[in-house]
């Protein structure tokens, strides 16, 4: 019984994810969404607070739609409601609305075209090998079951009473937890401790400590250089996620070391704003703004 439903179970997941996928391209996502996207991105990129009204007159969709997605968009981040409207956060900013707007108040309202965290503990080797230890762990156990190795099936068959591949199962689910459990205790620790923004006028901004407050300033005048670098190890971790993450390195005029920010999202598209602010050309961010907007709404599916 058991060894037919680890066989079937795959295919039941495999079957809803394909029915789910086929019945989400069918329905399009959320057109009203889309459309408030392309108005936003085209239209007011960098402009601050824009009217409800504006908004309805410059969508086809009714009142009551646009308040819906307007609402889903600020859940998720991606829309900021001030006193006089609605503003549409730069795609590539990944801070909270909490931390948003501690980075307006402390850039005196600038236009705000990165914000991230920094996330040191993920491309750390200790880290990722005990992720993985745990999981492998489960496995060797539930192997070992399943072969009745050492008599291990039998003892806990003895022990618990119940089928020993539910046992097995259920061991393997619970390590899987307790990794997911420290995996979230770190990002509670460090995410929106180790923030850094970039301003159109006011340079980078960032936390120099847990408890900072954007103290760290490098102001536009002051950038002498700015590059990139991402590790194996960094291409290796943003394989498996949405976001890629490496290091931003920034020298300040006059200085021999760089200013390093470790495992920021998207560090090639920082280093393209850093440079635009430099250059004075920022025009290129619309290439690719709503691409990202579509992807962090979850409004239209996206293929890169």
């Amino acid at each position: 019984m058991i060894e037919n439903w680890l066989f079937y179970y795959p295919l039941l997941i495999i079957a809803m994810v394909l029915f789910g996928l086929i019945g989400w391209l069918l329905t399009g996502g959320n057109k009203t969404i889309q459309k408030i996207l392309d108005y936003m991105v085209d239209n007011h990129l960098d402009e601050w607070e824009v009217s409800k009204s504006k908004i309805v007159n410059g969508v086809d969709a009714t009142k009551e739609d646009v308040e819906k997605a307007l609402k889903t968009l600020m859940q998720k981040g991606i829309m900021y409601q001030g006193k006089h409207g609605y503003a549409l956060l730069d795609p590539l900013v990944f801070l909270t609305t909490k931390d948003y707007s501690r980075a307006r108040r402390l850039t005196k309202n600038d236009n705000i075209l990165f914000g991230g965290y920094q996330v040191p503990y993920e491309t750390n080797l200790y880290y990722i090998l005990s992720e993985i230890s745990l999981g492998i762990i489960g496995v060797i156990f539930l192997v070992l079951t399943y072969f009745n190795s050492f008599s291990l099936a039998t003892y806990l068959e003895n022990v618990f009473g119940v089928a020993p591949l539910a046992v097995a199962l259920f061991i393997l689910a619970i390590l899987i937890v307790i990794g997911d459990v420290f995996n979230n205790f770190l990002k509670y620790w460090t995410r929106e401790r180790y923030s850094i923004v970039i301003g159109e006028k006011s340079g980078i901004s960032y936390d120099l400590s847990l408890a900072d407050d954007l103290s760290g300033r490098l102001e536009r005048h002051a950038i002498d250089k700015v590059d990139i670098n991402m590790s194996l190890l960094q291409k290796f971790v943003s394989s498996f996620k949405a976001v890629p993450i490496g290091d931003l390195r920034v020298w300040k005029k006059g200085a021999d070391q760089p200013i390093v920010f470790n495992n920021i999202p998207y560090p090639r598209e920082a280093f393209f704003i850093i440079r635009g602010i430099q250059l004075g050309a920022l025009e290129w961010r619309k290439k690719h703004a709503k691409n990202i907007s579509y992807w962090k709404s979850g409004s239209k599916p996206v293929f890169t």
